[in-house]
């Protein structure tokens, strides 16, 4: 397996394991079916197989996960990123890629009927969708043909709620696979993170004055700002999320304040009367060794343009299940139902093709493509 190199990539080995589950859940519910009632036994009609994907509730688990593997999550972004810019440079779009857009605009509000949620905030979110939709679809109608990609994106940018930016980014990457699929080779990353120990300590103050400016913008000094604290449970070894000041526990506290551990850097290196210009950052480390895992992160993503979350995770109202859903969306994750402000379900290759029907050749499986094509009375709204 190795050597054909068939799992590379992050994830790939989960994500099938993930898709053989179902198809072992077919057989599983045909085979037990068979053996109560082999007389009237029929198997699961396929269109109802298809339907079926892989339900998950998913909690704080995979947070630290983002803040823990930041050259791996810029990976992820940055490809995602350049594949978007690689569609927005098609000098012209083709009658056929057009048209299959206005299908997959239809396929994409059959999809938002069909994402059932609880939360009111995502239902109010999914009702905006459905009208910015319609929006889309009549700017692509006024299009010309230059550009088309280019100019639909920059009107989305300045018409369209952030939901909306972005279901539009995903369906033009998406209608695209020719020219992004390519960009899924740059997903992975080496992980590794070093000390520069003859650094000067002038250059760690400017690469936190240019990379980390989010950090000097934010407000560390309030007590809402230091609210919560992240730690393992005893029991499973999971992540949770503990109130500081109401509960015990913080001498526990996983090290994922990033912005106050880099502000505080900051400020001591200012505060200090340091020779910034002639101390090296190995001459600083040995007098102040606690900055050295600080001091590290912030060299080793100097360059990573999309490998923090520039947020405050340990504020008051900090939401958990955005991070969730920004690394479960990388895997492909639809229909999220947020549940708490820490947990959410979502769906995993519901609708996908089933096994005996995949093939290299075959027409390209879109997540935003209805379940109920075959059952539905709903109209078409944009063909």
């Amino acid at each position: 397996i190795k050597d054909k190199k068939l799992f590379e990539l992050p994830f790939q080995a989960e994500m099938l394991c993930v898709y053989l589950a179902r198809c072992f859940s077919f057989d599983w519910v045909e085979h037990v079916a068979f053996f109560k009632s082999p007389g009237s036994y029929k198997p699961l009609d396929d269109h109802f197989k298809q339907a079926l994907g892989v339900g998950n509730a998913t909690g704080l688990g995979m947070a630290p996960f983002l803040i823990n593997h930041p050259k791996l999550i810029c990976h992820w972004m940055t490809a995602r990123e350049n594949a978007l810019a690689e569609v927005n440079g098609i000098e012209k779009v083709s009658n056929d890629n057009r048209k299959q857009f206005v299908e997959l605009l239809d396929e994409a509000q059959m999809h938002l009927i069909e994402w059932p949620t609880t939360d009111e905030e995502q239902q109010a979110k999914l009702l905006k969708l459905k009208e910015e939709l319609l929006q889309i679809a009549k700017a692509v109608q006024s299009l010309d043909d230059h550009k088309f990609w280019k100019t639909l994106t920059s009107w989305a940018s300045n018409s369209l709620s952030l939901e909306g930016q972005e279901l539009l980014n995903s369906l033009v990457i998406e209608i695209n696979p020719n020219v992004v699929d390519h960009f899924e080779l740059e997903t992975a990353s080496d992980e590794l993170m070093s000390i520069e120990a003859d650094m000067p300590l002038i250059s760690i103050v400017k690469i936190i004055e240019s990379r980390y400016s989010w950090v000097l913008k934010l407000n560390l000094e309030h007590e809402g700002s230091n609210a919560r604290f992240w730690y393992r449970s005893e029991e499973k070894e999971e992540p949770r999320l503990g109130w500081r000041f109401r509960e015990p526990g913080a001498d526990k506290e996983m090290r994922l304040g990033i912005a106050q551990n880099v502000k505080k850097l900051y400020e001591q290196l200012l505060a200090e009367d340091l020779p910034l210009k002639a101390m090296t950052v190995s001459e600083f480390l040995i007098t102040a060794p606690i900055w050295r895992e600080t001091i590290q992160r912030i060299q080793s993503l100097r360059n990573c343009h999309y490998a923090e979350i520039e947020d405050n995770v340990l504020e008051e109202n900090c939401r958990p299940i955005n991070l969730l859903r920004c690394k479960l969306a990388m895997f492909g994750a639809t229909k999220f139902d947020p549940k708490s402000d820490l947990w959410i379900r979502i769906a995993l290759f519901q609708g996908a093709p089933l096994s005996k029907n995949l093939n290299l050749n075959g027409p390209e499986w879109s997540s935003f493509s209805p379940l109920n094509k075959k059952i539905s009375n709903e109209p078409n709204y944009f063909v």
